[in-house]
């Protein structure tokens, strides 16, 4: 009986200090793994953050790790625009993530992504934070503004900062310092604050929006007019868009695919590879989600809180999975075109060169600028006379609407390891 009572005791006690071990585990502040720079057209745009439990120099290792992660950007420009930074991440992850993972999260991304038409100006910190219970969750200056429900959404948006093909290479060298990180650099990020006028602006944006949502939500439906079948047939996908959509969205593009590569041309460079796709406070613990709440007598506009590009709106899944598979055409169809220069193979240079193309439907190029350059002019001049031969480019497919597709290919030139 004692022997009885002495093992209880024993395993209880074990099972308490199991439970304080994870209870800790999950509160535990994160740790600052790294601080990088993006810049565009020489000028800085944002600092970004990887914050983890465990510290690594490992991409795979971090990708693959089931633990409490975050991404923080801190904007150092006078704005970023909306529909250019949702592109970015668009772009990134279809680079670095196969199909079946595009097909899996393109709900998840397409939701990510509409997120993100807030306005983000100087001084803003965004926020996605990889929990354990609650899922993804997406803040602005600790306003919340949208939960993923699931976790491995963050690990494939992560794949653009530090997966294959990153925004560049020193980027993801600089993400994955294991938190060695320079006093200037960690100084500089820290002193990146918001303020509570900003704070202010967008709870009540984001309060406002949601009661006109709702408002929305509760009117009676308009009675529409009769519709002939092929205007019924035209019209354009719902908001909630099924599987099967998706899947007819993926099969649509992967035929579309089998018949254009068929007539595409490959060209390899010898003795190398050539790659091309190629907060408001200083702890290391993300801000708790604001409530809404306004300053008395303090009325702010909408306009003041949303990005009002023209031509921004909201994607559906099947929307941004066309894009993306499209995205995945157009990088294979260039990387086929490059040429490692002579010169810098001699020399053994290697860089990435980031360069924004801008096609018409029938897939010429009408306009192909670099917005980031390589440290070497070889690189950066055959970036372009790439572009210029692959030329025109497959036409933009008909579930794909606009008159242009505009794009941002990272061309990695790096040679192989004898």
């Amino acid at each position: 009986m004692y022997l009885l009572t002495t093992v209880r005791r024993y395993a209880t006690c074990t099972l308490a200090v199991a439970c304080l071990f994870v209870c800790h585990k999950a509160s535990a502040a994160l740790d600052l793994n790294g601080i990088a720079s993006h810049s565009e057209f020489g000028k800085d745009q944002y600092m970004a953050a990887l914050y983890l439990e465990d510290l690594s120099a490992d991409a795979k290792q971090i990708l693959l790790s089931n633990q409490r992660k975050r991404m923080e950007i801190k904007v150092v420009a006078d704005r970023l625009f909306s529909r250019k930074f949702k592109r970015q991440w668009i772009e990134g992850v279809a680079i670095n993530a196969g199909n079946f993972d595009l097909k899996k999260h393109a709900q998840n991304l397409a939701d990510f992504s509409n997120m993100l038409k807030i306005k983000l100006v100087k001084d803003d910190t965004l926020t996605i934070e990889r929990t354990f219970r609650r899922g993804v969750e997406v803040a602005v200056n600790g306003v919340m503004l949208g939960t993923i429900e699931d976790v491995e959404f963050f690990d494939l948006i992560l794949r653009s900062w530090i997966g294959p093909v990153p925004l560049s290479t020193d980027f993801k060298t600089d993400l994955l310092q294991a938190g060695s990180i320079e006093p200037d650099t960690l100084a500089r990020f820290k002193n990146i604050r918001t303020t509570r006028e900003r704070v202010a602006a967008l709870n009540t944006g984001l309060a406002a929006a949601a009661a006109t949502a709702a408002v929305a939500a509760a009117a009676p439906p308009k009675p529409e007019q009769a519709s002939p079948p092929a205007q019924i047939a035209a019209s354009e996908p719902s908001e909630a868009t099924s599987a099967s959509s998706i899947s007819e969205a993926l099969a649509t593009q992967t035929e579309t695919e089998t018949t254009q590569q068929s007539t595409q041309a490959s060209s390899s460079a010898a003795n190398s590879s050539t790659t091309i796709a190629d907060t408001t406070s200083d702890s290391s613990s993300a801000p708790a989600a604001e409530t809404v709440a306004t300053l008395p007598n303090q009325i702010l506009q909408q306009e003041d809180v949303f990005d009002d590009e023209e031509d921004d709106f909201s994607y559906t899944a099947a929307d941004l999975l066309s894009r993306q598979l499209y995205l995945s055409k157009l990088t294979r169809w260039t990387g086929s075109y490059i040429k490692y220069p002579k010169s810098a193979l001699r020399r053994g240079n290697q860089g990435t060169v980031r360069v924004t193309i801008i096609i018409n439907r029938k897939g010429d190029v009408t306009s192909a600028n670099i917005i980031k350059e390589s440290p070497y002019k070889s690189l950066n001049k055959e970036a372009l006379k790439a572009i210029k031969r692959a030329s025109p480019y497959p036409a933009m497919p008909d579930i794909i609407t606009g008159d242009s597709f505009e794009f941002t290919l990272p061309v990695v030139f790096a040679l192989r390891d004898e």
